[in-house]
């Protein structure tokens, strides 16, 4: 019999089934041995979690997670007892009895993860980075590497997360521990999702590669740990992007920046935005709109003279949004390919890229 407090094995559960890549009726693989709960699933994203038990002997199961994790967020007791006979994890709470059949295994034990090469440790704001960029990434097939973020060294204890779908781009360049070296990967965009969720409240995540490239990914001090393989392919070089030198065009605070991207959203049967120097200010106009409009930013200051320019209002608003701080400068990066950076001067560390429509 295994004695387990259920807010503990709810949580485990909890991040196990984050899984996106998971089947409907993936089998979750138990194992109780020396005091430890050992759960893992295998599958594209493999994950593997431990939680301490009050009283244990040892059992294996092999059970359907997803009735597995019903069954314990149901029970009434915040302690309850597990033990494995005839074939069935016999689940108990106080004086209630459920049954679960176990699914049929080749397993007998649970392997531990995969050993490592080499390894990085990157802080919280890396998960803050995947986090920011979702939105960059491409959401087909068309081009398959942009469905992936890209993750590469940038320089001596700096690497860059970097999110595109082409027509925007994320960039953030965020500090690791550089003690040891790594080479650039492709993290898919399901193994990003997943890491926002359950490393969420991570102050450090460890980044191990196998010797067949696979990614190990964990909390550091923490058992939770899920494993992938990376996506392969040759990311663009986004930095073409950019150009040696740019000129600021003007800053302006960031929510009133979208409420006005919002009301184009609105009005404008294009979704289409174009700004313009008016009056010593800028105002902003929605294409082809049966509404009028005279909207016009308060808390903007205008560096240099420009000609209209016109965004896909969406594009500009997922770059606008992914911008930390309260205010958003806006910059020419590439004047030929008619590329423009947004960024907030005071958190320079990240940065987005979006190109201008034709006029």
């Amino acid at each position: 019999m295994v004695k387990i407090d259920r807010s503990l094995l709810h949580n485990s559960l909890s991040y196990i089934n984050a899984n996106s890549k998971r089947e409907k009726n993936e089998a979750l693989v138990g194992q109780v041995e020396d005091g430890v709960l050992r759960l893992w699933q295998p599958g594209f994203v493999r994950v593997w979690d431990a939680i301490d038990v009050e009283e244990s002997e040892p059992i294996f199961f092999t059970v359907e997670c997803d009735k597995f994790t019903k069954i314990v967020n149901a029970c009434t007791s915040s302690i309850i007892s597990m033990s494995a006979k005839d074939s069935k994890l016999h689940i108990s709470f106080g004086k209630s009895r459920i049954r679960l059949p176990f699914l049929e295994s080749v397993e007998d034990s649970i392997s531990p993860p995969p050993s490592v090469v080499s390894r990085i440790l990157v802080g919280s704001d890396f998960i803050g980075a995947l986090s920011s960029g979702l939105n960059f990434l491409a959401k087909t097939e068309h081009a398959p590497v942009l469905t992936c973020y890209s993750v590469a060294p940038l320089s001596s204890g700096i690497l860059r997360v970097t999110a595109s779908d082409a027509m925007k781009v994320f960039v953030a360049d965020l500090e690791y521990d550089d003690a040891q070296s790594f080479e650039a990967f492709l993290l898919p965009r399901e193994c990003g999702m997943l890491m926002t969720k359950i490393f969420s409240r991570a102050k450090q995540i460890s980044i191990g590669l196998t010797e067949r490239g696979i990614l190990v990914l964990s909390e550091e001090g923490s058992d939770r740990v899920l494993v992938t393989p990376p996506f392969n392919g040759e990311y663009p070089d986004m930095s073409r992007l950019v150009d040696a030198t740019s000129d600021k065009f003007f800053r302006v605070n960031k929510k009133e920046l979208q409420k006005m991207l919002q009301l184009i959203d609105i009005t404008s049967d294009m979704k289409q935005v174009r700004f313009s120097r008016v009056n010593g200010s800028i105002a902003l106009f929605a294409t082809k709109s049966q509404i009028e409009t005279d909207l016009v930013l308060s808390s903007v200051e205008v560096f240099k003279e420009f000609e209209d320019i016109n965004f896909n209002a969406e594009f500009l608003g997922a770059c606008v949004t992914a911008i930390d701080g309260t205010e958003v400068l806006i910059s020419n990066a590439n004047e030929k390919m008619k590329a423009y950076r947004l960024e907030n001067e005071e958190r320079s560390e990240s940065y987005t890229l979006v190109q201008a429509l034709s006029s």
